[in-house]
C-alpha cells in the first residue's frame, strides 16, 4: 500500500477476451477486413451469448456487466480504422447494441432499478445518440413492443406514472395487437388509473360536500343512514395498537364546546390537515404547533382547576415533534437519537439517567416511557409507534449518552439501537415509523386486567440500559490477502481513505462473517487505526493524522468503485472493484488543506500492534528508527526473519507467518523462509498452504532433507497417507543417519490405520 498501507501492490484482475478461450491471436491477421472478422465484434458476440446465459441462470448482476461491456465494445468498434464499413455492417453493429440495451432493460426490471430500466428501454428504441438519429431506430416491430412494454412497467411500478405507462402500452399494441401480455398489462394499468382518478374525485367530492348550504346535494337526496354503528359499552380491541373506547355523550359534547371556546373549528382543521399535509407541509407544521400549544394550555388549565395532575382524565395524545429526533442507518442496525434538554423538547428532561426510562420493543413496535421527573409516565411520541420494518428485540439496547455534536460537551441524548431482522438490507423509507404524517399517534392502553395480562404475554421485550459489548471476533482474513491498494484525498472539511479489496478474498471472508463485522476503526483526535476484526494486531492503517479530527463523526462504508482498466487494449474498458471508504471529519480548528494525511511508519505496520491508546503512548516516547538507507534486501529479510523466529518460539504462529511473509517480499526465492513458514502453517492446521510452500522450496533446493520432512508433515495433515510415507522415505534416503525418519513413517501408518478403523466402526453403527 502506498504510503501507509504496508507495501501493498497496485494490481488489476482482467477477464479473458473470451469465456471459452476460442478467440486467439492467430484467428486475426490484421489489415482491412469486414466487420464480422474484427476481434472486437467477436468480443461483442461473446458478451451477448454470456449475458443471455447468465440471465437464464438468474445471475442478473453478471449479465448487466456483460451487456454493458458489449455496448462499450460496440462503440469502440465503430471507430476501428481497418474495418471495411458498409451500410449492412453498420446496421449489424446497431442491431447488436440495441439488443443489448433491450436485454439490459429486462435485467434492470428484475432488479427493480426502475430508472435504469426506463433509460435502457428508451435507448433500445432510439439509440444512444443525443439528439436521436433516425438510422439508430433499427429494432424490429416485436422488439420495439418489448422495449415499450418494459418501459411502461418501470414507469408504473417504479414511479406511479400511469398516464405515460398507458401511452407506451397502447403504442406497443400497435406493433403486436395480438399479444396477450401487453393486453393484460394495459388492462391492469387502466384499472389502476381509473382507481386513482376515482380516489381523486372522491377527495374532491368530500371537500365540496362539506361546504355550506348542504354541498352539491341536499340532505334529502343523500338517502343515507346517519345513525352510524352502535358503539361498544366496553373497550374493544380492533387490531394491534388500536382500541375502540366508549365515551360518554356528555364528554363528547363538552369536548366540542371546549374546542369552540378555544377558537378551533374542528371540521375546518380536519379539512386543512388532509389538504395541506401533502401539498403544503409548512402550513401543516404551523397547524400542528398551534394545536400543540392549545392542548398544553388546556391541560395546564385543568391541572390548576383540579389541583392535581393525577385527577385529570384526558385522552392520550402523543404529539410528533421531530426537531429533537434524528436517526442513523447502519448495515445491521438503526440508531435513534432523542436530545434531552437544552431547549430542544421543552423542560423536564435535565438530569435524567438510563434508569429513568423504560424502553419496550416487539418485532414491529417501539414504546419509550419516562419514569422520573416532571415527565414521569409520559410516553415519548417521536420514539414510539409501529415500525415500518421488523427488528430483533433481543439484540436492541438503549443508553443516555453525551451528544458528540455539542461543542460545549453538555447536551445529552437518549440513544436507542434497533437491530434489523434482515441485516444488510437497507431501510429505504424516509421514516422509521408508520403513519409519521399523522398529527396524533394511537397507542394501545391496558384498560382492564385482562388486557394487561394479554399485553404481558405478548412478544414484548423490556430493554436493559447500556451499550452491548462487541469485542469477540474470530480470525477471518489478513490485510495482505484482502487489501490491494490505497487511495486518499481531502476536502476543506473531510479526509478520505479508500482501500481497494480483492473480490475473491472478500467473498471468502463474507462466507464466514457478515460484512458489517469484517472491519474495525479506532479514531482519536490525532491518531487513526483501521484493521480487520479478528486480526487487530496487523492493522491496515495506523499512524498520526496530519491534523485534528472529530472521532465520533467517522463514517465507514463497504462499497464498489467502477473505473477504467489501466493498460487494456480496448480504451474505455471498465472494471468494478470492491472497496472500503473511510471518511474522517476534520476538527473546525483544522479545516483547510493538510500537508500530510497520515504519518505512518511501514516498520510499525510490520509489527504486531495493540490498541490505539497503546500506540499513542508509544508514539509519545518512541526511539528514533535505525538508519536503513544502505540496507540490502537480505538485511530487510533478516530483520523480519528474526521477529518471525521469536514469535514462532513463543507459540504465536500467526504473527510468525506474517513476519515470514514480509521477509519473503524481500527475498522470495529463499527456501529457508519458505520452509519455516510451512512449519508455521502446519502449526495452525493450514496444511495445503504448508504443502504449497514446501513444494516451492523444493524447486529451489530439492536435495535438502528437511524439505522432505516438511512435505511429509503437510501430506499427513491432508490425510494423504501413502504420499506422506513416500516423502519421509525420500528424506531418509538423503539423510540415512537420522533415526527420526522411521518414527515419522511409523507414526503416519499408525494414523492411517486408526482412521480406517474409526471409519469402519462408524459404518457398522
Amino acid at each position: 500500500m502506498t504510503g501507509a498501507g504496508g507495501g501493498y501492490q497496485v494490481g488489476f484482475q482482467l477477464t479473458p477476451l473470451s469465456v471459452d478461450g476460442s478467440l486467439d491471436a492467430a484467428d486475426f491477421k490484421g489489415g482491412p477486413h469486414p466487420v464480422e472478422k474484427d476481434p472486437i465484434y467477436k468480443l461483442c458476440l461473446d458478451n451477448r451469448d454470456s449475458g443471455n446465459k447468465m440471465v437464464q441462470e438468474g445471475k442478473i448482476e453478471e449479465a448487466i456487466a456483460r451487456y454493458s461491456e458489449l455496448i462499450m465494445q460496440s462503440r469502440a468498434l465503430e471507430s476501428e480504422p481497418d474495418v471495411q464499413w458498409t451500410d449492412e455492417g453498420r446496421d449489424l453493429v446497431r442491431h447488436l447494441r440495441a439488443a443489448a440495451y433491450l436485454n439490459l432493460s429486462l435485467c434492470f426490471l428484475k432488479s427493480k432499478q426502475w430508472q435504469h430500466a426506463i433509460n435502457t428501454a428508451t435507448r433500445a428504441l432510439q439509440g444512444d445518440k443525443d439528439p436521436p438519429e433516425p438510422k439508430e431506430n433499427v429494432l424490429l416491430p416485436e422488439k420495439k413492443a418489448k422495449a415499450l412494454y418494459r418501459r411502461a412497467v418501470a414507469l408504473r411500478d417504479g414511479f406511479d406514472k400511469l398516464d405515460e405507462a398507458v401511452k407506451d402500452l397502447k403504442k406497443a399494441l400497435e406493433y403486436v395487437p395480438e399479444d396477450k401480455n401487453v393486453q393484460l398489462e394495459l388492462q391492469r394499468t387502466n384499472q389502476a388509473l381509473a382507481k386513482e382518478k376515482k380516489k381523486s374525485d372522491k377527495k374532491l367530492a368530500g371537500f365540496l360536500s362539506s361546504q355550506s348550504q348542504g354541498g352539491i346535494f341536499s340532505e334529502a337526496d343523500r338517502q343515507r343512514d346517519t345513525k352510524g354503528p352502535e358503539l361498544p359499552s366496553e373497550p374493544v380491541k380492533v387490531s394491534d395498537g388500536l382500541w375502540v373506547v366508549p365515551k360518554e355523550e356528555k364528554e363528547a359534547e363538552e369536548g366540542v364546546q371546549e374546542a369552540k371556546e378555544a377558537g378551533i373549528d374542528l371540521d375546518e382543521l380536519g379539512r386543512e390537515i388532509n389538504e395541506l399535509r401533502e401539498d403544503k407541509p409548512e402550513v401543516f407544521s404551523e397547524l400542528r404547533d398551534k394545536m400543540k400549544t392549545l392542548i398544553e394550555e388546556e391541560v395546564v388549565k385543568q391541572e390548576q382547576t383540579s389541583g392535581s395532575a393525577e385527577a385529570v382524565v384526558t385522552p392520550l395524545l402523543l404529539l410528533r415533534d421531530d426537531r429533537a429526533l434524528r436517526w442513523r442507518h447502519y448495515t445491521s442496525t438503526v440508531q435513534l437519537y432523542w436530545t434531552l434538554g437544552d431547549g430542544w423538547v421543552g423542560e423536564g428532561w435535565e438530569g435524567l439517567q438510563d434508569a429513568d426510562f423504560e424502553v419496550r420493543v416487539s418485532a414491529s413496535e417501539l414504546v419509550v416511557r419516562c419514569l422520573a421527573g416532571p415527565r414521569k409516565s409520559e410516553v415519548l411520541g417521536p420514539l414510539s409507534g409501529r415500525l415500518l420494518n421488523e427488528v430483533e428485540p433481543g439484540r436492541c439496547w438503549f443508553a443516555v449518552e453525551r451528544d458528540v455534536r455539542d461543542p460545549r460537551r453538555q447536551r445529552r441524548h437518549l440513544v436507542i439501537e434497533l437491530a434489523k431482522k434482515s441485516p444488510g438490507r437497507p431501510w429505504t423509507e424516509r421514516q422509521i415509523f408508520k403513519d409519521r404524517s399523522e398529527m396524533f399517534n394511537r397507542r394501545s392502553f391496558a384498560w382492564t386486567p385482562q388486557q394487561k395480562e394479554q399485553e404481558s404475554e405478548s412478544s414484548w421485550t423490556t430493554l436493559k440500559p447500556g451499550r452491548r459489548p462487541d469485542v469477540q471476533d474470530p480470525f477471518v482474513t489478513s490485510r495482505s490477502w484482502l487489501c490491494h491498494e490505497l487511495q486518499q484525498g481531502q476536502s476543506a472539511q473531510h479526509l478520505y481513505f479508500r482501500i481497494i479489496l480483492d473480490q475473491k478474498k472478500l467473498d471468502e471472508a463474507l462466507e464466514k462473517v457478515p460484512y458489517f463485522r469484517l472491519f474495525g476503526v479506532d479514531v482519536s483526535e490525532r491518531f487513526f487505526k483501521l484493521f480487520i476484526r479478528g486480526d487487530e494486531s496487523s492493522p491496515i492503517m495506523l499512524g498520526e493524522l496530519g491534523g485534528a479530527v472529530v472521532p465520533d463523526e467517522t463514517e465507514v462504508e463497504l462499497t464498489t468503485v467502477t473505473r477504467e482498466v489501466s493498460g487494456h487494449r480496448i480504451r474505455g474498458t471498465m472494471e468494478t472493484l470492491p472497496c472500503l471508504d473511510v471518511t474522517l471529519r476534520k476538527d473546525p480548528e483544522s479545516h483547510g488543506e493538510w500537508e500530510a494525511f497520515i504519518h505512518s511508519d511501514e516498520q510499525v505496520l510490520n509489527k504486531p500492534q495493540g490498541t490505539l491508546e497503546e500506540f499513542e503512548v508509544r508514539q509519545r516516547r518512541r526511539d528514533p528508527s535505525p538508519d536503513r538507507s544502505d540496507w540490502t534486501p537480505d538485511d530487510f529479510a533478516d530483520e523480519q526473519k528474526d521477529k518471525a523466529d521469536a514469535a514462532f518460539k513463543e507459540g504465536i504462529f500467526r504473527d510468525a507467518i506474517v513476519y515470514y511473509t514480509r521477509a519473503l517480499r524481500h527475498t522470495p526465492r529463499n527456501e529457508r523462509l519458505l520452509s519455516n513458514r510451512s512449519a508455521a502453517y502446519c502449526k495452525i492446521s493450514k496444511y495445503q498452504l504448508a504443502l504449497d510452500d514446501v513444494n516451492l522450496a523444493m524447486e529451489i533446493e530439492p536435495s535438502w532433507p528437511k524439505l522432505h520432512y516438511r512435505r511429509g508433515q503437510a501430506l499427513r495433515g491432508l490425510r494423504r497417507w501413502d504420499e506422506a510415507v513416500a516423502a519421509f522415505e525420500e528424506g531418509r534416503d538423503l539423510d540415512p543417519q537420522n533415526p527420526d525418519w522411521d518414527k515419522e513413517v511409523n507414526r503416519t501408518r499408525a494414523a492411517k490405520e486408526l482412521k480406517e478403523t474409526s471409519s469402519l466402526q462408524k459404518a457398522k453403527n
